[in-house]
């Protein structure tokens, strides 16, 4: 694949979302910077974060980084359209700010998605760390073919979406829909596999980090507004 070279345009865009996230925050974004593939540009919101996360981010010295700060906390949905809404590539990474995305994870996913183009999405296997790093003995994501990926989101969310990437043109068509606080991701992942294959790539390519901030944490608003997701599948 081809890096990337001044005043070229990005292949990728990875989109990251921080409110108050600076224990984590630096080790996310460095592992975004470390990746084998060069072609990419990494938009940072920071959604009005209270603590040290801006400067954090801006210790960062690369011309890949664009950062928006919201001065005011709109949410995760709100902010990945922003993201979104200012990337310029034609695929859409996501990397949650607290996550660490192992270096070959934009080479693989780039790859499998300019090669399988009836692909609106590909995601990958997670392993799950702790708030200090430690890897826990417990995986995220499933590892299916795109039909049985098809099946089972309609019962639950196979996906990870930190390790998430879309192709631009289809997130486009619906983006992230602003009522969902926490299950934005799979309401996004079942609109464009109406049209498009969706998969997981069998391989880890992502840390997921587990902590007592984790939104995944918020278990009965999760579970309500899923209800909803399968309710509108049913209908």
């Amino acid at each position: 694949m081809t890096e990337i070279t001044k005043n070229k345009k990005p292949l990728v865009s990875v989109n990251m979302v921080s409110f108050n996230s600076e224990k984590y925050i630096a080790e996310s974004i460095q592992s975004i910077l470390n990746q084998t593939y060069k072609n990419f540009e990494l938009i940072i919101v920071n959604d009005g974060s209270t603590d040290n996360t801006l400067r954090e981010i801006n210790n960062f010295n690369d011309s890949r980084i664009v950062i928006i700060n919201n001065k005011n906390n709109f949410g995760i949905p709100h902010s990945r359209n922003i993201a979104l809404r200012a990337s310029n590539g034609k695929y859409v990474a996501i990397q949650d700010s607290d996550d660490v995305s192992l270096k070959e994870r934009l080479h693989i996913q780039v790859n499998y998605l300019e090669n399988n183009l009836k692909f609106g999405l590909v995601g990958s296997l997670a392993i799950g760390i702790d708030q200090d790093g430690k890897t826990l003995n417990r995986k995220q994501s499933l590892g299916l073919n795109s039909r049985e990926t098809k099946v089972m989101i309609f019962f639950r969310n196979c996906f990870t979406h930190s390790t998430i990437m879309y192709r631009k043109n289809k997130l486009e068509k619906i983006y992230f829909d602003q009522k969902l606080k926490i299950t934005q991701d799979y309401d996004a992942i079942i609109k464009i596999a109406r049209d498009s294959k969706i998969k997981n790539i069998d391989e880890t390519l992502v840390m997921y980090r587990f902590h007592e901030n984790s939104i995944s944490q918020n278990l009965r608003d999760k579970e309500e507004e899923e209800k909803i997701i399968i309710g509108s599948q049913l209908e």
